[in-house]
């Protein structure tokens, strides 16, 4: 075989493995190049690698297709990657390279392209166009009609609105009214009040009031009775078709259909039903929340105020990409455009139906319009039309329109359009269809030939990106006036408005996103374990879990403090009666969830919370794998390649009397597991005290379960843990983990890398996060301002 074929072949093999290791931020800075004697290694280095790497892994180490298409990159501390080198490279021929040798061809390739400062410094990244997001496209197409149709009031009662009527009729004939928990009654032969009430034949029941969608997604409801009923949903004068409609019985007592609802929404619901000459009456309103199982709605999720109707996208919208670690609208696909047009022409239809709310056309107003002639009446709907479209398209474009944008989006479609309703739609589809829309523009850094913008051209710019950042929406009608005015120029201003829109209830919808993508909360959702093992362990359960662990998080983070470190610290749990009981701790006074000491001396915050060691676990076992890749990828950033072969874990018919432990050790054993493994093993093994549904166990096959693990960090150091707790600790003092979270926390508000807004971002945002005692509220804040001051300093 010829020789050099051989050594490029091993080469391949054995150095493609350094690109599939864990990756955390480099604690190893190469020396700089300046001096003499660092410019004659990196020469030698250079030379050495592209004498015996380069054919497999590229001049750059970006790959070379055919051969290794992967990047040589990854942020291994030199120690390891020299001894990895030295011993191993290249194959075939290892004393061909060491010593001396194999230190100047480590340095070269860290300093030149494998670390990830170096690859920030050969390819900086940069804040590019980019198109609303699916979620981003809807709550601006939403927040549109705040200013037409007002907001809604979520007080403190629960329960919705209840009226009681004597005869089948609703409307007619009313005995008694209050406030009803929810909707989930059975009269049988009897009615509703034996005294109020005496017609055992016929009677009415009507429920009005609001809902409050927990979740963004798609939603079914049930609606259970074989008796007269509808409900009616976003429509709360009951002019539209009623979402289920059940007024003709068929004898089917199950009724469903689905609607997509937005996180923290309110939306008018209203229910009738009616007996007439059954037997038995009986009704029952459930839903199936996005991501949980069927339930009866509520009381938290129902309240007796009022709310507006809102538009309500049913619109399937393509997958966004989401393959650089957060969603971005960058993919523009045929698919994409068919679903804009037909979301927008959704829209036309809510303005169809709502017109006389949208152009706030009150009884007064009609009276005086009905004693007009015809001319005068064209022209007050022509005025009301006009008025609308002004204010829609200025929020639309998130600034107001010029004088040409104005002829092409309103007064041509007025010309040529004698209907004003028409002219109407017209305007909404172009504005709808409009770049100046779809599209969201950040200014490159500023050059010294640029055109300074005015005040208030800057300060639209900046609260665009603002609404974006806290709501994946647009500018509301507070921010808009600030900035008709120029004031987001002046950082008083700028610092008032980012605390307000902060405390607003889309801030707290896309914060909690934001955890669940973290956390990767969506690995326990559909979890299933063996019933021997886990009898009792179900999918309400789960789903009392995941509402705990969203409950933990707001009380943490929403508190004054909102101190980070206390996600990994608190040693207490919310329990409702569910988990109380699988988890055999005191149950709470109440059916609701209550704080409670959950095996305070050993539990770890959020990492010890059963809903993510439940989600990182197996059917019926432990996933030390999965934990230790959570936390190092997750938590501590590293940037990770999956395997080259996909490897089935040992089970348990391996050998009965391994423990999970020994099994994985066992397994990932060989040289070239281990330099994946060396990394990822200690940090799942220190949570072998947590079994797969996170209960704390202390044997497993009657075994002693060992928790301790040497772990190495990225500059060479060598920590010792011995479980949970010592992992927590270690996070929260981890300077790493910490610039990983803000990274992670920019990158899901801004939608662009925090780097493209410079390089010494990072470590500002850092320094302020760790002055302001980790307050993640504090931070959020700074963060708006770091991507609005980008904006104001173009």
């Amino acid at each position: 075989m010829n020789p050099r074929k051989k050594s490029l072949d091993s080469c391949r093999l054995q150095l493609g493995f350094l690109v599939s290791l864990f990756c955390i931020s480099s604690g190893f800075g190469c020396p700089p190049t300046t001096t003499a004697a660092a410019q004659d290694w990196f020469e030698r280095g250079k030379e050495v690698y592209f004498e015996q790497c380069a054919d497999c892994h590229g001049e750059k180490g970006e790959g070379v297709e055919g051969v290794y298409d992967s990047p040589l990159e990854g942020d291994l501390s030199k120690r390891r990657l020299l001894d990895y080198i030295d011993k191993t490279m290249p194959d075939g021929d290892a004393e061909s390279c060491v010593g001396e040798e194999a230190d100047a061809v480590t340095r070269f390739i860290m300093e030149a392209f494998y670390t990830r400062e170096a690859r920030l410094r050969n390819n900086p990244p940069k804040l590019e166009l980019a198109r609303l997001t699916a979620t981003q496209y809807r709550n601006a197409v939403a927040d549109l009609m705040r200013p037409f149709i007002g907001h809604g009031y979520v007080g403190d009662k629960r329960g919705l609105k209840a009226e009681y009527f004597k005869t089948r009729t609703v409307g007619k004939d009313r005995v008694f009214e209050r406030i009803d928990d929810e909707i989930n009654f059975d009269f049988g032969s009897d009615t509703p009040d034996k005294e109020k009430i005496t017609d055992k034949e016929q009677f009415s029941i009507s429920w009005r009031g609001s809902l409050v969608a927990p979740e963004t997604g798609k939603y079914e409801f049930i609606l259970v009775t074989k008796n007269g009923a509808q409900l009616f949903l976003n429509d709360h004068r009951r002019k539209g078709e009623a979402l289920i409609d059940n007024l003709v019985t068929d004898g089917t007592e199950e009724h469903r259909a689905t609607a997509h609802l937005r996180a923290g929404v309110s939306y008018p619901i209203a229910v009738t039903f009616f007996k007439y000459k059954e037997d038995l009456s009986s009704v029952r309103l459930d839903w199936v929340v996005p991501d949980r199982p069927r339930e009866t709605i509520g009381k938290k999720y129902l309240t007796p105020d009022w709310a507006p109707v809102s538009v309500q996208l049913q619109t399937q919208f393509p997958p966004d990409d989401s393959s650089v670690g957060y969603v971005r609208g960058t993919a523009i696909s045929p698919e994409w455009d068919r679903a804009t047009t037909k979301a927008a022409v959704e829209v036309l239809d809510f303005i169809e139906q709502n017109f006389d709310d949208l152009t706030r056309f009150d009884r007064k107003a009609k009276k005086a319009e009905k004693k007009m002639d015809d001319q005068e009446r064209a022209a007050a709907q022509l005025l009301r039309a006009r008025e609308f479209v002004d204010k829609f398209t200025r929020y639309a474009f998130r600034r107001p329109l010029n004088d040409r944008e104005k002829q092409v989006f309103i007064d041509r479609h007025f010309e040529v359009e004698s209907d004003p309703s028409k002219a109407m739609q017209r305007v909404v589809l172009m504005t709808l269809k409009s770049p100046q829309f779809l599209y969201v523009k950040h200014h490159p850094v500023a050059s010294d030939d640029q055109v300074t913008r005015s005040p208030q051209e800057a300060s639209f710019a900046a609260a665009e990106k603002m609404a974006l950042g806290f709501w994946d929406s647009i500018p509301d009608k507070n921010l808009f006036k600030v900035a008709s005015a120029g004031k987001l120029v002046d950082e008083k201003t700028l610092d008032q408005q980012a605390w307000r829109m902060l405390g607003d209830s889309r801030t707290r919808t896309k914060l909690k996103q934001f955890f669940h993508h973290w956390l990767e909360t969506e690995r326990a959702v559909d979890a299933t374990k063996d019933p021997e093992a886990y009898p009792g362990f179900d999918e309400h359960l789960i789903a009392s879990l995941g509402e705990s662990l969203d409950i933990a998080i707001e009380e943490i983070i929403w508190s004054e403090e909102s101190d980070f470190r206390q996600l990994f610290l608190s040693d207490k749990m919310y329990v409702d009666e569910k988990i109380a009981e699988y988890y055999r701790i005191e149950k709470p006074s109440q059916t609701s969830f209550e704080k409670v000491a959950f095996e305070s001396d050993r539990r770890a915050g959020i990492l010890t919370h059963p809903y993510l060691m439940t989600g990182l676990s197996y059917h019926k076992n432990t996933s030390p794998i999965h934990r230790g890749v959570f936390i190092a990828k997750s938590l501590l950033g590293r940037s990770l390649k999956p395997p080259t072969i996909d490897v089935e874990p040992l089970g348990e018919d391996f050998d009965s009397k391994m423990t999970t432990r020994e099994r994985v050790a066992y397994q990932t054993s060989e040289i070239a597991c281990q330099g994946c493994h060396s990394v990822i093993n200690p940090l799942g093994f220190s949570f072998e005290n947590y079994d797969a549904v996170g209960r704390f166990r202390e044997k497993e096959k009657d075994q002693q379960v060992d928790a301790s693990a040497e772990y190495e960090t990225p500059d060479g150091e060598i920590l010792k843990f011995n479980g949970a707790k010592d992992v927590a600790n270690f996070l929260v003092n981890n300077e790493a983990a910490h610039r990983n979270f803000i990274e992670q926390l920019f990158q899901h508000f801004a939608k662009q890398p925090l780097a493209a807004f410079g390089t010494d971002k990072i470590d500002m945002l850092t320094r302020k996060f760790q002055n302001n005692n980790f307050n993640v509220r504090c931070l959020l804040v700074d963060m708006a301002k770091v991507v609005a001051q980008h904006e104001l300093n173009q």
